[in-house]
């Protein structure tokens, strides 16, 4: 008994096990062939139970964003009862979407650049190749700045916002002609209307409250030293929007807090400066490679 319980089955048992135990050839390829077909059938299905486009969006997807925004302005303009349900369908814009809006131009003017063997040119033909996307950036800052410098809004979106901006205007290039500069300082004259918009705003909600608690000290000297800042890069081109922040918010919010006195005048915050202009690097060998 023990001995046959010791004895070791042949190589040749085992294959007739492994033969009995596995399905033939013909069983496997079945199988096969069906879970392909299960699988082909419920692709089929999910295709067919997804909602095809239109005629009508496939033909609006293939617009360009230009085309696309003068199709729904001459829609509007033949039918302008529907401008009222157009604009509840509008998403409005906020600050991270604003100045992803204003970088992407950014970038467009920096590719727009020709190239030159020494570094990018600020000559009048240079200047010619670049206006027209120079000119959309500054056209988009300042209707982003209609939207936000606002009674909609509280102080800490707009005066956010406009800190924001600004930088955008400090870095566009100066040119070697005056005359191209001119659109520049125009853009600066606006931003200067704007934040003196703001002040006028928060003052006026400061009034309606009727106390300065609404806006810490802290806040409000923030502003200032923002405001300070952009100033002084712009070697003082926002010098009236500073006196007016000085006159109208950062002294009557230190004499509130006596025991600050410290914070008038506005101390000039050390931010890193931006750099001078959006001109591409000189090292480049092909702007047309920064897209």
């Amino acid at each position: 008994m023990a001995a046959y319980k010791g004895r070791k089955r042949r190589f040749s048992e085992d294959e007739e096990m492994s033969e009995a135990s596995s399905p033939p050839p013909v069983q496997c390829a079945r199988s096969f062939v069906e879970k392909h077909q299960q699988r082909m059938n419920e692709w089929k299905r999910s295709k067919t139970d997804s909602p095809k486009p239109s005629p009508l969006q496939d033909k609006l997807t293939m617009l360009d964003k230009d085309k696309l925004v003068q199709l729904v302005v001459t829609l509007l303009d033949t039918h302008p009862h529907l401008k009222q349900d157009l604009m509840k369908y509008i998403p409005a814009p906020t600050i991270s979407s604003a100045i992803h809006a204003l970088s992407e131009l950014e970038k467009k003017i920096h590719t727009s650049f020709p190239y030159h063997k020494n570094g990018p040119r600020r000559d009048r033909y240079t200047y010619s190749r670049v206006r027209h996307t120079l000119q959309d950036l500054m056209d988009t800052m300042l209707l982003y700045c209609q939207h936000f410098v606002s009674m909609t809004m509280f102080p800490t979106t707009y005066f956010d916002f406009l800190d924001q901006v600004t930088y955008f205007a400090h870095r566009l290039p100066a040119w070697e002609v005056e005359e191209h500069n001119l659109p520049k300082q125009q853009l600066f004259e606006d931003l200067v209307d704007y934040w003196q918009q703001a002040i006028q705003l928060t003052v006026q909600l400061i009034q309606q409250a009727g106390t300065l608690s609404s806006f810490p000290i802290d806040t409000i000297s923030h502003w200032a030293k923002s405001l300070a800042h952009h100033n002084a890069l712009a070697n003082g081109a926002l010098q009236d929007a500073v006196s007016d922040f000085n006159q109208l918010l950062l002294l009557p919010s230190t004499l509130h807090h006596p025991s600050l006195p410290s914070l008038h005048p506005p101390v000039i915050c050390h931010h890193p400066t931006p750099s001078n202009d959006i001109l591409p690097s000189p090292g480049v060998v092909g702007y047309a490679d920064l897209r």
